[in-house]
């Protein structure tokens, strides 16, 4: 990085007399100060300042030091000893006027860095042994560019763009026995500011434990009211949006299980005033960590209604990291972000960092293609016949990807055994193994289309009890040294991933898969199916086990990136539980839940995209009745919570009559092609009714979903909304028109339905009915459905397979029609849509509409 120390760098200001460090992005600023006391002091987190230089800011920001600051808590605080004036005129005098003037205490101050005794708020450090003395700033640089963790392709972390600007400030502790490192990313672009902090221990002689160890600390400064969301969840129930409202003292969450777990996302939304969560207005900070493994965010009200958060690695259960003399450690970076204009726009910016500074730069750029999985059609059972007659009928749905689940591998009839060296079951594959699959995708391709790629389903840090691996190298599995306990969980123990020749033995067996020239697999679903539970002890390098494990399993994702750079590999554990930021700096796509009912994939929508961009969730249209919740939901509502995602199938084919064939084709051309691909990788993502909020804020406990994706440019959009939850006939949750705010006003939009019904009501009985001979759309100006229907002679529907345009979708055979209908879209100003809204069409429940709006 090139020094710039005078002249600051891209987005970083320096002013020497107020000794404020001023971060500044496209919409906010991040301002602190190297105070009297030589703290690092936090000023101001916001919108940015329209002064007139860096200079007048600083000036400004530097007078925020007011009286009522200094008197919030009389018994924090601190007369300051000056012992170079003092002097006694003898033994029993002493000159007062060596103290200062009353000082607030660093327990009502708003802080950067955190180790004071007297600052009883959670710290940013810990250490054994305590160190006497204070945490003051020594030196610090400004530069071009981003500051990287070596090495750079193995540790997730925030990519570089032109523009990037590094602060680095270091303060040392009393006598210089340790110096900690606060780093300062500014990404302009996408309004973040990235956080790390480093520890180096430069006692000479003494070994330095360090417990605790966060990314950031970031003080706010006290409100009416303060409110924590964040994504919690269970198998099954992942990504849950929960909010609640802080009260003096700490409130903590993370894991502990040795990945980010279903239970917490590594992320933090903190929401200021009474208005709390809103998607719309209201003053929102958000903190997401770019991390895989143990993680704590702790956040704090002081007696004085200031909050802290900390966010970083969770060092417990007696764990430390070990460091020599001369040694360091990094904790993860921490993305922070600020929205004046609600949490859509937060969701934003963090869906911008995350496709342009976390995904594989090159795969971020490319959609994830549309997929069929074995998994719900054959589970453990798969065998080649079973696969040739999947995928007969998958390239009719447009599929691009064969994806062929647990159960390929010698010995795995059931999870009880088979984790062993990936080595394929000859009997169920044929004498040729995989490529057999090859030649079937190859062979079954219709003409002029290319034939699928083939991916392959992997558990790579587990092994059976009765495999060949667990009884040649007992060493390389995880157990717990103090005890010598053995834990073996859902039928299968775990690799050490922090030993080297482990890391190697991983590499080695996905080598020989990935490398047959006769097979080539493009895409892995890596699985990760237990919880760690041996954690208490070091390993032998010093670093906690969970932390070495992590770093072990990134330098095996890191080395295969190297290797194959077009290889996507999808996360997995056991659903949600390896869903976080750290992973899709490896893996750009994750497998949501092995929740695939729509409703319940609705709600984790609405809550995991308030961090996450949909494209790096898999989502899959899947069996009837689902094979999780019994539930009977419409293809159309399947297909309208895959269509934003890393979509596909999950389904037996061959157990679906023609008309659901036709449906599943219909659903194939909406994935594909509804979101055009500069949409799907670059619209902005907007919530318009949440799942959850509508049941909450309902009279009568309905559940209804929508959502937009707009062109940055507001030329298109597509809008989805569902009733998920009709709770009383004759209500419609939450209203009866949908405002589209994120269009532009002065512009007309025309309004194409992208999947008409078959259904109707009949007015003389009552009777919701379904035998409309054409898909007819509700949103078109001369659509007289009683007519229609009049010419239906009792005819079943038929839906299209057509491309998703309106006409095609109604090109459809209907012989008793004397006439096929022609339908006018609508045709509406933008300022309709935003003002008055979109009038909702609903009956029962289940029902959906997709909508594509172009500018004309």
């Amino acid at each position: 990085m090139k020094q710039n120390e005078q002249s600051g760098a891209p987005g970083v200001a320096y002013d020497g007399g107020e000794r404020m460090f001023l971060l500044s992005t496209n919409q906010t600023l991040y301002a602190f100060r190297v105070s009297r006391h030589r703290d690092l002091e936090h000023v101001y987190y916001g919108a940015r300042l329209p002064c007139a230089s860096a200079e007048e800011l600083a000036e400004g920001l530097g007078g925020l030091e007011l009286h009522s600051e200094k008197v919030l808590n009389i018994l924090d605080s601190t007369e300051y000893f000056d012992t170079a004036s003092f002097r006694a005129s003898s033994d029993d005098e002493m000159n007062l006027e060596a103290f200062t003037k009353l000082e607030c205490g660093r327990n009502s101050q708003q802080l950067e860095l955190s180790m004071a005794a007297d600052d009883y708020k959670p710290h940013t450090v810990e250490c054994v042994p305590p160190l006497a003395g204070l945490l003051v700033y020594k030196r610090h640089t400004i530069a071009e560019g981003k500051s990287f963790m070596e090495p750079r392709e193995h540790i997730a972390q925030a990519r570089a763009f032109p523009g990037d600007g590094t602060v680095t400030l270091t303060v040392t502790l009393g006598a210089g026995d340790m110096e900690v490192d606060a780093i300062y990313v500014v990404c302009p672009e996408e309004d973040t500011i990235v956080r790390r902090v480093e520890v180096r221990n430069l006692s000479g002689t003494e070994e330095l434990q360090v417990h605790k160890l966060m990314s950031c600390t970031l003080d706010l400064d006290s409100a009416p009211m303060w409110t924590l969301t964040h994504l919690t969840g269970a198998w099954g129930r992942e990504g849950t949006r929960t909010t609640t409202v802080l009260e003096p003292g700490s409130t903590c969450f993370g894991s502990q299980r040795g990945i980010a777990s279903h239970m917490h996302q590594p992320f933090a939304l903190v929401s200021e005033g009474e208005q709390g969560y809103s998607e719309e207005s209201g003053c929102h900070y958000g903190a997401m960590l770019l991390y895989s493994g143990n993680f704590t965010f702790d956040l704090n009200m002081s007696e004085n209604g200031r909050v802290r958060l900390n966010a970083g690695l969770a060092i417990n259960r007696g764990g430390h990291h070990t460091l020599a003399p001369g040694g360091s450690i990094a904790s993860p970076e921490v993305a922070l972000s600020y929205s004046d204009r609600g949490v859509n726009r937060l969701s934003q910016r963090f869906h911008s960092f995350v496709r342009n500074r976390v995904l594989p730069r090159e795969l971020a750029k490319r959609r994830p293609m549309m997929l069929a999985n074995t998994w719900e059609s054959m589970y453990f059972g798969v065998t080649i016949e079973r696969v040739r007659a999947l995928v007969r009928s998958a390239y009719k749905c447009g599929v691009e990807l064969l994806v062929v689940d647990d159960g390929w591998f010698q010995n795995r009839a059931t999870d009880t055994s088979g984790l062993d060296y990936w080595r394929p079951d000859l009997a169920k594959l044929s004498a040729a193994g995989i490529s057999a699959i090859t030649r079937v995708l190859r062979d079954e391709a219709p003409d002029g289309q290319q034939p699928m790629k083939l991916g392959l389903w992997v558990e790579p840090e587990m092994c059976s009890p009765d495999s060949m691996v667990f009884r040649q190298h007992p060493e390389w599995i995880l157990q717990s040294p103090r005890h010598g306990v053995l834990h073996m969980r859902r039928h299968e123990v775990q690799l050490d991933m922090s030993i080297p020749a482990v890391q190697e033995h991983v590499l080695s067996c996905l080598r020989r898969l990935l490398s047959d020239p006769a097979a080539p697999v493009s895409y892995l679903k890596w699985d990760h199916n237990r919880n760690m539970v041996e954690q208490p002890l070091h390993a032998q390098s010093g670093v906690p086990l969970p932390h070495a494990y992590t770093l072990g399993l990134w330098k095996v994702w890191g080395t295969l990136r190297e290797e194959f750079p077009d290889l996507v590999i999808e996360s997995c554990a056991a659903g949600g539980g390896r869903l976080d930021p750290g992973t899709l700096y490896f893996c750009p796509q994750s497998w949501t839940s092995d929740n695939t009912d729509p409703v319940s994939r609705a709600r984790m929508l609405a809550g995991l995209s308030v961090l996450y961009p949909p494209r790096c969730l898999g989502a899959h249209v899947s069996a009837c009745p689902n094979h999780q919740t019994g539930r009977h939901p419409s293809v159309p509502l399947m297909a309208a919570f895959t269509l934003p995602c890393a979509n596909g199938f999950e389904i037996n084919f061959d157990k679906l009559t023609d008309k659901e064939m036709l449906e599943m084709r219909h659903a194939g051309s909406l994935m594909r092609g509804a979101v055009p691909s500069d949409l799907y990788l670059t619209g902005r993502w907007w919530r318009i009714w949440d799942p959850v909020a509508t049941r909450q804020r309902s009279n009568h406990g309905g559940e209804a979903v929508a959502y937009a994706i707009t062109a940055p440019d507001q030329s298109s959009a597509v809008v989805v909304f569902a009733l998920t939850d009709h709770a009383a006939m004759g209500r419609v949750p939450p209203k009866l028109r949908l405002p589209l705010g994120s269009l532009d006003a002065g512009r007309r939009y025309e309004v194409t339905e992208l999947w008409p019904s078959c259904k109707w009501r009949d007015i003389s009985t009552m009777q919701v009915r379904h035998d409309l001979p054409a898909p007819v759309p509700r949103y078109a100006r001369n659509v007289n459905v009683d007519a229609i229907a009049g010419h239906s002679g009792g005819n079943e529907c038929v839906r299209s397979n057509g491309g998703g345009s309106l006409d095609d979708i109604v090109a459809v055979e209907a012989p008793n029609l004397p006439k096929k209908p022609q339908f006018e879209p609508y045709v509406m100003p933008g300022s309709v849509l935003m003002r008055a809204g979109l009038p909702v069409w609903w009956e029962v429940d289940g029902d959906c509409v997709m909508l594509r709006l172009t500018a004309c």
